[in-house]
């Protein structure tokens, strides 16, 4: 594996320590999040 995408729900909490973490390994780090949203009509 070469590349890891990390998309926690409603936090980024985990990618410093993700991007840490592979400094040890030949990886690369891709940080998302997936965010909760509510759609309002007007």
């Amino acid at each position: 594996m070469k590349v890891l995408a990390l998309t926690d729900h409603d936090t980024m909490a985990g990618v410093l320590e993700a991007m840490e973490a592979a400094k040890q390994y030949p990886i690369r780090i891709i940080p998302g999040v997936e965010i909760s949203a509510v759609h309002s009509p007007r």
